[in-house]
């Protein structure tokens, strides 16, 4: 091609390049128009100045690139100066929507650069698009909705250079036109326009895969459909678009009227050619197609045995077996035929029957139409799962109607008497027998009966006598007598053959179905309506001058704002909203009552004016995303701070798993959550505080649980400030090893009082030989006080419902992310606190016996979960002992002591019952002697204060007696420990 006939497409690639080198609109019409005249799209106004243009050598990738340009740039530009030029629709409609045949590949770019700009726009942080870049990609998207798209994807998929690019191309027309839906409604959200919506489009795609079933390779109908399939489109859904309510009445189109041929053989030809691609697919494409017919056939009055209104004697069962019903079954079997089975497939498995599909119903009117297309491969199947003792005891009545009529139809067969012979005497039709005849429900019993009678009848030699009920059994009305006696008709007059050659016709299919060629209205873009012409004014007068009318009095305002000198003497008790608040004289509940952003709360706002302007404040927007969080919490403003504490964790727990924000805005919330002081008084502010920073530690626990001990041992954070971090740590490990989730306290106490129970039978074992009085005393003792224990116990929730699965479990990260950085610090802060020659405001508050308490205890419910993490006695139970060690050693408060030694006996007592115990006493012979040395004398410590103890026995709950307890059962887990050792070690000596 020549330079002259390149200008125009080198035109358009110069626009991509550069687009901001138009500078005016008659500039840009002479560089976007001309290539219109490739794609037979150029006006007819302008053909005489650019239908010269000569087309391409093919429309590549380029034209893509001058799409997303159009979109993104230009349109955004220069729009309404096309829309001033009458251009603008012109514009779009030849890039992305041309109607002449030969330019399809346009339409396949199209539907990627749709694809491409809602996936865009997606990504960002607000999923929004310019509004011009809006406004076209809806015009575009009712042009999509007005063609049929699937044959021209085909046309252009098929223009590729091999086989290879024509499937490459093929597959990702289909992944994008099933998920441009999706894709627009994740932009437009609750605008989306009615022809984009996801079933009516996908409606639409459905009617353009039948219109073009016969055009297309069948591997490539296939793979549409079978993605039409993973998205939820083919099952069948009672009220809504689902794929076969858009096929079948383009089906029942191509109907013929004949004997027995009721579609044309190129026609079946091509649905049986789509079935055998469809692989895994193809049963729930005809499990739906079963539904969708006997929702057809539910409609009407003839699908069950007796009618609603067929109760009189003589009126039962006219409408089942009238010609009317016989033309729906015959058109029924009709459209299942057309899907016909292979033989490598299971066609009880196609329509979902058998005993791994308890629960399925259909009609008995379908259910014939399903036997006749089964037929003959499924006898076996269908009386295996008719006798199935666990589904005969669960059974309706419905369902034991329809599989009812499927064996008496199946006892017509004349080629089946051999194997109804076979069956007849089999143990399992026997025991289907007794299961029906044991059943509960009169109908199901009956209902068992006629199929016995009627296959007795069948496969009873001749002259022999069959089997027969009396008379009573049949003869009345009510328990399902109505019932058999119209099946044990229709099995007289049922025929397979008759079915599958019974005559065609398409009025009466579609009438006895109720299925209207035009029953699917498709949503399509409203047709844009021509202006019309401006009519002459009906007079020539001008209009009258009316004088203005007194402006209305001013209406008085609802709210007046008294000054202080109207203030009567009965208002001096109230105060304004400049008044600071007494939070000793006024509730929390007056702040925030109803834990809503939008309450307002007095003596808040330091600039305050006195008059009512808070209460007006615009309502503020929930967070949504995790780095909105952080910024509330550092605001100084209780809206700020109650809209946070309202949202934080749910939001936290909603973003757990779903990519990296949590990962990006963790450290930065942490450190917010921690710096958080209840400077208003709100309602559950720590508990929900510590909910907040538990939910971002299960979320991602590398790196908020690493900056909430940063926190901890940073200075300038209060009391509360600090055990709040250590809760929080404490919950997030309870909630990752999915047990219920207690206060730290409670938990550690718990997990010590078990401990020390196991210690103290221990002990009483080794000593109930030497003293069995005394050892039946102590047993009831502790009898008594585990049980005041488990009644002071309340039983706590486990984790909130709205939570999410966590991420990781709680033994893969325990040693590197939750205790070793906790000892590590700890340790790594004495050793500084030891070299600090000045103490400041904060820098010994971690040693304070409240923050230092919470520590240990925290310490010991993370050790507690982390026993079956990998390296825990090797590397674990030194570095804990050692801290208690230290801790013993310069602190001597009961509070401390008592949480130090019961973390220690909590560890202990999980090394005795394993064989690290021994390694543990050789490799750490000095550090075990110096703990129960310490514990010894604190426990005599502890003896000699408490005095002579009581005989009464009283439940454990002061800090000395938790102490002591601690101290006594570590001496005695210690010795144990020892003696264990000594004995392997003799044990281990050769004999004299």
């Amino acid at each position: 091609m020549d330079a002259a006939n390149n200008a125009p497409q080198r035109e358009l690639l110069r626009l991509v390049d550069q687009p901001m080198s138009v500078e005016s609109i008659e500039a840009l019409l002479g560089i976007v128009l001309p290539p219109l005249a490739w794609v037979d799209a150029l006006p007819q106004t302008f053909q005489a100045q650019y239908g010269h243009a000569a087309a391409p050598p093919a429309l590549g990738a380029w034209w893509a690139s001058v799409q997303h340009t159009l979109l993104s740039n230009t349109l955004i530009t220069w729009g309404e100066a096309l829309k001033k030029k009458k251009l603008y629709s012109v514009v779009l409609d030849g890039y992305f929507a041309p109607t002449s045949e030969r330019a399809d590949k346009v339409w396949q770019f199209t539907l990627a650069t749709c694809s491409e700009q809602f996936s865009a726009a997606t990504q960002r942080s607000d999923a929004k698009m310019h509004p011009y870049t809006r406004e076209a990609l809806t015009h575009i998207l009712s042009r999509l909705s007005q063609n049929a798209l699937v044959p021209r994807l085909l046309r252009a998929a098929s223009d590729e250079r091999n086989a290879a690019a024509c499937d490459l191309a093929w597959s990702e027309c289909v992944t994008q036109l099933v998920s441009l839906p999706t894709r627009a409604a994740n932009v437009y959200q609750h605008n989306t326009p009615s022809w984009i919506a996801q079933d009516a489009f996908l409606m639409r795609v459905a009617i353009d895969w039948e219109g073009a079933l016969s055009l297309g390779p069948p591997a490539y109908m296939a793979e549409l459909v079978a993605k039409l399939a993973k998205s939820g489109f083919v099952a069948h859904r009672a009220q809504g678009a689902c794929f076969w309510a858009a096929v079948l009445p383009r089906v029942m189109q191509h109907v013929e009227t004949s004997e027995g041929v009721p579609f044309l053989p190129s026609y079946t030809q091509a649905w049986r050619a789509v079935m055998g691609h469809l692989g895994s697919q193809r049963g729930a494409l005809v499990y739906a197609l079963a539904q969708q017919l006997d929702a057809h056939l539910a409609r009407t009055r003839r699908a069950w045995p007796l009618a609603l209104d067929e109760h009189a004697p003589g009126t039962e069962g006219r409408l089942f077996l009238s010609p009317e019903a016989s033309v729906a079954r015959d058109a029924a079997y009709a459209f299942l035929a057309l899907v016909a089975y292979t033989d490598d497939d299971d066609p009880m498995e196609l329509v979902h029957m058998g005993k791994s599909y308890p629960a399925t119903l259909y009609t008995p009117l379908l259910s014939l139409a399903i036997a006749s297309w089964l037929h003959p491969r499924a006898l076996d199947d269908l009386v295996e799962f008719w006798a199935d003792a666990t589904r005969c005891a669960h059974t309706s009545v419905k369902q034991e109607q329809f599989i009812t009529t499927m064996l008496l139809a199946y006892t017509t067969g004349e080629d089946l008497r051999e194997e109804w012979i076979s069956l007849a005497q089999s143990e399992m039709f026997l025991q289907g027998v007794s299961a029906h005849l044991d059943h509960d429900d009169p109908v199901v019993r009956r209902l068992g009966m006629l199929v016995a009678e009627c296959v007795s009848a069948r496969t009873v030699a001749p002259g022999g006598m069959p089997l027969r009920f009396p008379a009573s059994v049949w003869d009345g009305r009510g328990d399902g007598r109505e019932v058999c006696r119209v099946l044990r008709a229709m099995s007289t007059t049922f025929s397979f053959a008759a079915v599958k050659h019974a005559h065609s016709d398409r009025t009466q299919w579609s009438s006895a179905l109720q299925l209207d060629a035009q029953e699917c209205v498709m949503v399509t873009a409203p047709a844009p309506v021509p202006a019309t012409a401006r009519t002459s004014p009906p007079t020539r007068r001008l209009p009258a001058r009316v004088s203005p009318k007194a402006a209305p009095p001013a209406p008085r305002p609802l709210i007046e704002v008294l000054d202080e000198d109207d203030a009567t003497p009965d208002t001096d008790e109230f105060h304004t909203y400049a008044e600071p608040i007494d939070h000793a004289m006024s509730s929390d509940e007056g702040v925030d009552t109803s834990d809503d952003e939008g309450d307002a709360a007095p003596g808040t706002d330091e600039g305050a004016s006195g008059t009512l302007d808070t209460a007006f404040q615009k309502r503020r927007r929930a967070p949504v995303y995790i780095h909105e969080l952080a910024p509330l919490a550092r605001e100084r403003d209780v809206h700020a701070q109650k809209l946070l504490l309202k949202h934080a964790e749910a939001l936290v727990r909603r973003k757990t798993g779903w990519g990296m924000e949590i990962a990006e805005q963790g450290v930065d919330l942490c450190i917010a959550l921690c710096a958080m002081q209840d400077h208003y008084g709100l309602h559950n502010f720590e508990a929900r505080r510590i909910a907040a920073l538990a939910a971002l530690c299960v979320a991602c626990p590398d790196p908020c649980v690493d900056c909430v001990y940063e926190q901890l041992f940073t200075p300038h954070y209060a009391v509360a400030q600090r055990i709040g971090m250590l809760h929080a740590v404490a919950r997030a490990a309870q909630e990752l090893a999915g047990v219920r989730v207690e206060e730290v306290d409670v938990a550690a106490h718990r997990m010590a009082d078990d401990a020390a129970s196991h210690a103290r039978e221990s002990g009483e074992r080794r000593t109930a030989t030497a003293d069995p009085v005394r050892h039946a005393a102590r047993t009831r003792e502790r009898a008594v006080q585990a049980a005041l224990r488990d009644d002071a116990r309340m039983p706590l929730p486990f984790a909130p419902p709205g939570s999410v699965r966590p991420t990781v479990q709680y033994t893969q990260v325990a040693l590197r992310t939750f205790v070793f950085p906790l000892v590590t610090r700890f340790f790594a802060y004495q050793q500084a606190h030891r070299r600090r020659r000045v103490a400041y405001a904060g820098s010994e508050v971690v040693l304070s016996a409240p923050v230092l308490n919470a520590l240990l205890q925290t310490l010991a419910v993370l050790c507690y979960y982390a026993q079956n993490a990998a390296h825990f006695f090797q590397q674990l139970v030194p570095d804990v002992l050692e801290l208690v060690d230290h801790v013993l050693l310069v602190e001597h408060d009961s509070l401390v002591s008592g949480a130090a030694l019961s973390l220690a006996l909590i560890v202990l007592e999980a090394t005795v019952p394993t064989s690290h115990g021994l390694a543990l006493v050789q490799a750490h012979a000095p550090l075990l002697a110096r703990l129960q040395d310490a514990a010894q004398a604190r426990f005599a410590a502890l003896e000699m204060r408490a005095g002579v103890a009581s005989a009464t026995p009283e439940l454990v709950v002061s800090p000395d007696a938790r102490a002591r307890r601690a101290a006594a059962a570590v001496v005695v887990v210690l010795a144990e420990l020892q003696q264990a050792v000594q004995t392997a070690l003799l044990g281990a000596l050769p004999r004299p």
